[in-house]
């Protein structure tokens, strides 16, 4: 147990606390803005047995901490050693700045018991680092200062990767948007994105959120069977799809009493279980978004199946026979 007396100077969870009272089993400890604490002695480490003044004095003061390091480098030390080395004393002030070098951890590290001065080389290594995190910190606050005016530049895509991916439902964070106090959650990611002009205001995220590929398929399809077909190319057949349709693959006729149902024969490029089956069956039916048309088989699919594109079109026919009721 360590040795505290009132009026001594105690850290608590790194902060600086005067001991007020002590008890048997619990020692009264205040702090800076706010209200004293009962703790246990092990929860505090003695920095100084006092007396120390007023907390709020507490502050790092000058010193030779230069030619202290020159003179220890690579050598361990204590709190009390480095402070009188350092400052020519140790009062609760120089244990208290001290210590607030060490929490830096350029020069020194490790515990107020066992100091590490580091060498030269460690020093330059941490001074890098800590020079590289202060030019990011730097760069992000003028990044977030950006986002907040809604102006995105070239050489932003990198910090909003992370806020992309939310909104195109390929994770659940966003350091961006819990920054700017918004929501973390793919609806608010695609609006903000949008807000910024990262996005297009048209660009669609729902099919990457469902896994729906963007791509039509890029197979090589088989030649067409030949196969005896009956020959309906000079029947009047009306496509079911549009005029600007890409894709007709459905017409009907009417001939003598007769409604014919025209599909168009993809089996015949696509037969059962090849590549373009397997991979036709895996999405189901083709995707029509407002910028594009991703297809279940190729373009070249299409463009041969495809009703009234060529002279002759494959389909499979349905003749069906209208009777009275």
């Amino acid at each position: 147990m360590i040795d505290l007396k009132i009026d001594a100077l105690v850290l608590y969870k790194g902060r600086a606390g005067r001991v007020a009272g002590i008890e048997a089993k619990r020692i009264k400890v205040e702090l800076v803005d706010r209200e004293p604490v009962n703790v246990r002695p092990k929860d505090v480490e003695l920095l100084h047995p006092g007396p120390v003044g007023d907390l709020k004095k507490l502050s790092e003061i000058n010193g030779d901490v230069l030619t202290a390091w020159e003179l220890l480098a690579g050598q361990t030390t204590d709190l009390h050693e480095l402070a009188e080395l350092v400052y020519g004393e140790f009062t609760a002030e120089t244990a208290w700045s001290i210590y607030k070098h060490l929490t830096e951890g350029i020069y020194f590290v490790g515990s107020t018991a066992e100091i590490t001065v580091l060498s030269a080389e460690e020093v330059r290594e941490r001074k890098l680092k800590i020079k590289v995190k202060a030019e990011k910190a730097e760069k992000w606050a003028l990044f977030i200062e950006r986002m907040k005016r809604g102006h995105f530049e070239t050489g932003d895509e990198g910090s909003l990767k992370e806020t992309e991916a939310l909104g195109l439902g390929r994770s659940d964070v966003s350091r961006v948007l819990r920054t700017l106090g918004i929501s973390e959650t793919p609806e608010n990611a695609h609006g903000f994105l949008v807000r910024i002009g990262y996005w297009d205001e048209t660009f669609n995220p729902y099919p990457a959120r469902n896994s729906i590929a963007l791509e039509s398929p890029n197979i090589i399809l088989g030649q067409m069977a030949d196969e005896d077909r009956l020959d309906l190319t000079g029947m009047y057949a009306l496509a079911i799809d549009d005029e600007g349709s890409k894709d007709p693959d459905d017409a009907i006729s009417y001939e003598e009493g007769k409604l014919w149902v025209h599909i168009a024969d993809a089996a015949s490029l696509a037969p059962a279980d090849s590549a373009a089956d397997l991979e036709a069956r895996s999405r189901g039916a083709n995707l029509y978004l407002p910028d594009r048309i991703v297809r279940m088989l190729p373009r070249a699919a299409t463009d041969q199946l495809g009703l009234g594109l060529q002279a002759a079109s494959p389909a499979i026919s349905f003749e069906i026979e209208i009777g009275q009721a």
